[in-house]
């Protein structure tokens, strides 16, 4: 699965939210909260925790578009080896792994 320049949840439902830059420099979707890090160039890391809607007011470029979305690995932000190519498992992750 790719990046599509919005965020990676809203977009499963067909909605499109634009990511912004949060406080930690994270990306965080306003209305769900998720949050990515994009430290590793073309991976965009689906981070296990929910952002506090803490936004910059500027933000420089918007979030990457077709960059591999994939989990950190453990204990960290940077980008597993284990790339989630599927929607499925895409899916699997946020109700397995990420905070509600």
């Amino acid at each position: 699965m790719m990046t599509n320049g919005y965020c990676p949840e809203c977009s499963l439902n067909s909605e499109k939210v634009e990511m912004k830059v949060n406080q930690d420099d994270f990306w965080e979707c306003p209305k769900s909260h998720l949050q990515v890090s994009t430290k590793n160039v073309l991976f965009a890391t689906v981070l296990p925790w929910r952002g506090k809607g803490e936004f910059r007011t500027t933000n420089s470029s918007p979030f990457p578009d077709g960059w591999l979305i994939t989990k950190p690995k453990e204990g960290g932000i940077d980008a597993d080896e284990n790339i989630m190519m599927t929607k499925i498992q895409f899916e699997e992750y946020l109700e397995n792994e990420v905070e509600k």
